[in-house]
């Protein structure tokens, strides 16, 4: 739309998802004599409105040993890549790191396999968060039972 401000800022959040590319349009036809006004346009690179979270499932949670649990997951975004993933044991503040099965986040489809040791016996609540490159979060939970 016609408007003089030099920085427009746009929230995607009302847009439909997918892949945009804008058009701009100047003109400094308001401030020069007709005949010596300027047009120019550009055209922007794609980008993503991605405003949905990844899916996240917790495949697999398997007891090795006396006090070891393993996880296994699967992380899944329709329109951007997974970027980082994380765990936390019974707590929402202590957020640990987990790395890709293939080492690096980098494609739409992530699995993730790890084990966390040291638990106590009992029930404990696992936390998974997975961002996708948007920066959308998804939080899922799992009990899991350690001993008797």
């Amino acid at each position: 739309d016609d408007t003089d401000d030099p920085l427009h800022a746009w929230d995607t959040r009302t847009m439909a998802e997918g892949r945009y590319e804008i058009r701009v349009l100047a003109s400094d036809i308001k401030d020069n004599p007709p005949g010596t006004e300027l047009t120019g346009a550009r055209l922007s690179d794609p980008f993503t409105v991605d405003n949905t979270p990844p899916d996240v499932t917790i495949d697999k949670a398997v007891a090795e040993g006396a006090d070891s649990v393993r996880i296994s997951g699967t992380m899944t975004d329709a329109l951007s890549d997974i970027d980082s993933a994380e765990y936390s044991v019974d707590s929402d503040e202590e957020w640990r790191p987990i790395a890709a099965a293939d080492d690096i986040f980098d494609s739409p489809k992530e699995k993730v396999s790890f084990v966390i040791r040291d638990l106590e016996s009992g029930e404990h609540r696992i936390a998974i968060r997975a961002a996708d490159a948007q920066g959308n979060v998804k939080y899922i939970t799992r009990p899991v039972t350690i001993g008797n």
